[in-house]
């Protein structure tokens, strides 16, 4: 039995996940959407559906499935993880890597096995942060049992709970840390800089086929789901982060389901702390219950025991392999990360819900202080650009990732303002599908070379 755990057992958690900075790696967490050709969202059951695409992934890729009351809701292999966001969309959790074009392999090669296990139907994968034609309220949920616990309680905490749970995809990136002040420095850098990369990522202006006004409605979904536990966390950051200070707000705040004897029950609106110092239902909580309560709350930038940065829309291959690369340059090297700091002195916690607003509605044609995002965003790419290059093993090389986002900063147009652009109202829901669709993998160039050398057996499996 899981022994039980105290608040300072919490904070050396968070300790012993620091690593020194010859060790650093970096992971992604990439989730998109199972779409029908004319717009409908591919359900779990259906019989080419999410489930069926699971057992596919496994019988031929050699993934490890993993179940749940009697149905396969999520994958392992080598150190990689396929999981299922509420509304079925697909995410995969790479294992760290120190080298981009690791990064890029895994991605790659993840996309190139949904697509050779969904070849002959007529379901695609959709690069973008927010369904843009189906109705949230017609996509079922899938059956993971926490899901049930969690629609029931974000229902009456936000007006977009259930179209961020079922609508939502994102590009997650995650980083280490050395040391409680390391930390603290790139979360607070992280949270200034995260509205800036959301206009920059911003690729989600339709809902229901029609624009929404938002180039990022995922962001604008966030903002309206519940405010105990998602946002830039301003009053966190005004009293300067340390691993206790975060292992306090996230005692407080309100568990939404506990993992009892087996089940997912409600939480009731009680909070972790609760949960330590009274038990509930004879229990005490473990540092698994712990784990577990971490993925239940959701600010734009979480610590865990990773640093975990949540703002940017789900978007084509190359921009999410771009915004990997940015948070590897400004963070990991410590020239960049000074100049990101001052660049977050310029950003004060009072302008900050403000100026992601700005970045949900305009992303980058949004002006804040007088300047454009697109001048933020490009300011923020020179920094990312000069970090890179001083990394080793092969920094230099990596700045070629940037290159997709840099475009769009000279550019002036995100992802979301070339779609809308593209697309007439009210919309076809065929040609938005199409135009948001991933391409197949092998009309993807590679930035790495080695990220599209493909073993013999990969090519006739992706081929077939």
């Amino acid at each position: 039995m899981p022994s039980p755990i105290s608040r300072r057992h919490l904070v050396e958690w968070f300790e012993a996940a620091c690593v020194p900075r010859e060790q650093f790696q970096v992971g992604v967490e990439w989730e998109k959407e199972a779409v029908r050709r004319d717009g409908r969202r591919v359900g779990f059951d259906d019989a080419d559906g999410i489930e069926s695409i699971l057992v596919r992934l496994a019988d031929r890729f050699g993934w490890t499935p993993v179940h749940e009351g009697g149905r396969v809701i999520a994958l392992s292999r080598e150190g990689d993880n396929i999981t299922l966001e509420p509304g079925g969309q697909i995410e995969i959790s790479t294992a760290p890597h120190q080298r981009l074009a690791g990064i890029e392999r895994a991605l790659r090669r993840h996309l190139a096995e949904l697509q050779a296990v969904t070849r002959g139907t007529d379901v695609l994968f959709g690069a973008s942060g927010f369904t843009p034609v189906a109705s949230v309220t017609e996509i079922p949920f899938v059956p993971k049992a926490r899901y049930g616990v969690m629609r029931d309680y974000l229902a009456v905490r936000g007006a977009l709970g259930h179209s961020m749970m079922k609508g939502t995809s994102s590009v997650q990136v995650t980083l280490d840390y050395e040391s409680e002040a390391d930390c603290a420095r790139k979360f607070a850098i992280a949270m200034a800089l995260s509205p800036v990369v959301t206009a920059l990522a911003a690729c989600s202006p339709f809902v229901e086929g029609r624009r929404s006004g938002y180039a990022s409605w995922r962001s604008r979904c966030w903002q309206q789901t519940d405010p105990d536990r998602t946002g830039l966390l301003g009053d966190l950051l005004a009293r300067d982060f340390t691993f206790t200070g975060w292992v306090d707000w996230l005692m407080d705040v309100p568990m939404m389901f506990l993992h009892i004897r087996g089940r997912y029950i409600s939480a009731q609106g009680r909070t972790f702390g609760d949960w330590i110092r009274d038990g509930i239902s004879g229990t005490r909580p473990s540092v698994e219950d712990w784990e577990l309560h971490l993925t239940s709350v959701f600010p734009e930038v979480r610590v865990k025991n990773f640093i975990e940065i949540r703002g940017a829309d789900n978007s084509p291959l190359p921009h999410a392999l771009g915004l990997v690369a940015l948070w590897k340059g400004l963070l990991y090297d410590p020239e960049a990360l000074g100049q990101a700091e001052e660049v977050a002195a310029l950003l004060p916690l009072s302008d900050r819900e403000a100026l992601w607003e700005v970045a949900a509605r305009d992303a980058l044609a949004g002006r804040h202080r007088g300047r454009s995002l697109r001048a933020w965003a490009g300011l923020l790419l020179e920094i990312a650009s000069g970090g890179l290059q001083r990394q080793a093993p092969d920094g230099p090389a990596e700045v070629a990732y940037l290159a997709p986002l840099v475009e769009l900063a000279k550019t002036g147009e995100s992802r979301a303002e070339q779609v809308s652009r593209l697309i007439e109202e009210p919309a076809d829901p065929r040609a938005l599908v199409a135009a948001l669709a991933y391409p197949a993998v092998v009309r993807i160039p590679p930035v790495a070379p080695s990220a599209g050398l493909w073993s013999a057996s990969e090519l006739r499996d992706a081929s077939r």
